[in-house]
């Protein structure tokens, strides 16, 4: 046999390593874990600020039509994008300047998600017809001026 096999090994860095690696493995379990919550957090932030700004933008007049615009796009919008999630429950609000969404829904192992998002309601065609008569009042006040 050859001297190798014949001299004394020593098992240190079995040793090492039998405790390093239970701990690293426990790590990454740890990190991929909060890669999902923190998706789910952001993923259902953005859902809440979307419907309340497609309700904010929305042609249909009177809350009742808003209210059922967004119930049909929330089911869109919702889809099965979320990881270990369940019981996902939303609440809109709309007022005279405002559509708020509330959506609430907890994970597998119990953490609880909420995110809120509002949207002022805005007549985008008015402000930009706002917006040229001033254009229009300001050449016409600078024209007089002028002369």
């Amino acid at each position: 046999m050859s001297d190798y096999f014949k001299r004394k090994v020593n098992g240190y860095l079995t040793v090492e390593a039998s405790m390093i690696m239970p701990l690293v493995i426990f790590l990454m379990a740890l990190l991929i874990y909060l890669t999902f919550f923190l998706y789910n957090r952001c993923v259902l932030s953005q859902d809440a600020y979307i419907l309340a700004f497609r309700g904010s933008i929305s042609d249909k007049e009177g809350e009742s039509e808003i209210l059922e615009y967004l119930e049909e796009s929330a089911g869109i919008q919702f889809g099965n994008k979320y990881v270990g999630m369940k019981d996902l429950h939303k609440s809109i609000t709309i007022s005279n300047k405002a559509v708020t969404v509330r959506i609430q829904g907890k994970s597998g192992k119990g953490w609880n998600l909420e995110a809120i998002g509002e949207a002022h309601i805005s007549a985008p065609e008015e402000t930009i017809r706002r917006i040229r008569l001033i254009k229009k009042a300001g050449e016409k006040f600078k024209d007089r001026s002028e002369d």
